[in-house]
């Protein structure tokens, strides 16, 4: 059934086993980079439980990651189980580094965070559990109990409390949070690296979002070929 689905999707057939020194030779390189379907593999439903084959570098889908696609771009990167239909890669259990986030690490213990590039040598802890400390605010402590706030730029250095619920994220807020209760906002293109809840429902990720997370409750988005290392949730079936 896997090979039948492969051939087709018109994509040339690679044995499983091959490891990647053999993958990264000539003779295979045209698996993943010869057609446009190739690029971006759509595994279907007739998928279920199976391991997309090497040329999706280092890359498993596992039973629970039905209708999902792989596409090439998302080498190295890591989905958690929860996000399915991701890719995963063992190492980095439930993390989401973007292609832009490059020479970041992020250690099994940071499950969901999201460390933009700006963000070097920063540690973010477990119980940090959704919280996006923005380049301003260097060294500072975002605790649990501060879920969804939003901290302007102007409170550098700040710990906002949680009466700071239902604020308007403005222009200027460039790395905030958009707390809970901006249920139906759309995130303008000047929010860059910013973490659209799950309560957000029915918003549209531009392409401008790049390095977005998309949660589980996003159906009906479309994230386009230009979102490259994007998390595209179980409802997105068929989506590049």
């Amino acid at each position: 059934m896997f090979m039948k689905s492969l051939q087709r999707n018109s994509c040339p057939a690679t044995h499983p086993d091959l490891n990647h020194a053999a993958l990264s030779s000539p003779a295979n390189q045209g698996f993943h980079l010869n057609t446009e379907v190739c690029r971006r593999r759509v595994c279907s439903e007739s998928y279920r439980g199976r391991v997309c084959s090497e040329s999706y570098r280092g890359h498993v889908c596992s039973v629970s990651y039905r209708g999902h696609v792989c596409s090439e771009s998302y080498r190295g990167h890591v989905c958690s189980e929860s996000y399915r239909g991701h890719v995963c890669s063992e190492s980095y259990r439930g993390h989401v580094c973007s292609e832009s986030y490059r020479g970041h690490v992020c250690s099994e213990s940071y499950r969901g965070r999201v460390c933009s590039e700006s963000y070097r040598g920063r540690v973010c802890s477990e119980s940090y559990r959704g919280h996006v400390c923005s380049e301003n605010y260097r060294g500072h402590i975002c605790s649990e109990s501060y879920r969804g706030r939003v901290c302007s730029e102007s409170y550098r250095g700040r710990v906002c409390s949680e009466s700071y619920r239902g604020r308007v994220c403005s222009e200027s807020y460039r790395g905030r949070v958009c707390s809970e209760s901006y249920r139906g906002r759309v995130c303008s293109e000047s929010y860059r690296g910013h973490v659209c809840s799950e309560n957000y429902r029915g918003h549209v990720c531009s392409e401008s979002y790049r390095g977005r997370v998309c949660s589980e409750n996003y159906r009906g988005h479309v994230c386009s070929e230009s979102y490259r290392g994007r998390v595209c949730s179980e409802s997105y079936r068929g989506h590049v």
